[in-house]
């Protein structure tokens, strides 16, 4: 037997099958189409989570920058770290994952890391 024709027998093989399969699965007819599933539509009430940032010099600037990719309650959950660490963090999100995070704002952004998970340079290289 030539191999087209072996596909074609094939193929009218799973079709027909398909249908039979359709047929035993709904209880109705091939020739007939399968009734629609009926939805029903549901709604649920959240609670609403206000996160809370701490005060602290350059919010406003990490608020702008940093939430429009970041929860805002991300950097609550993050460890303490140095200025340098953080400094090395605000770069690494401006150059690797493109933040637009203005020149001018990485300071400020990098100081209310500070003030909020930060650990002084001591500190740092003690652990």
């Amino acid at each position: 037997m030539q191999p087209k024709k072996q596909i074609m027998i094939l193929a009218g093989a799973l079709l027909a099958f398909g249908v039979a399969a359709v047929s035993i699965t709904s209880g109705q007819p091939a020739t007939q189409p399968a009734s629609q599933p009926v939805f029903e539509s549901k709604s649920i009430t959240l609670p609403v989570m206000d996160p809370v940032l701490p005060d602290g010099p350059g919010k406003t600037a990490y608020q702008a920058s940093c939430t429009i990719c970041h929860s805002a309650r991300y950097v609550t959950m993050q460890p303490r770290f140095s200025r340098t660490a953080w400094t090395n963090e605000v770069q690494k999100m401006v150059a690797n994952y493109g933040a637009p995070v203005p020149a001018a704002q990485t300071g400020a952004i990098v100081d209310y890391l500070v003030s909020i998970r930060g650990i002084n340079e001591q500190q740092a290289t003690a652990k």
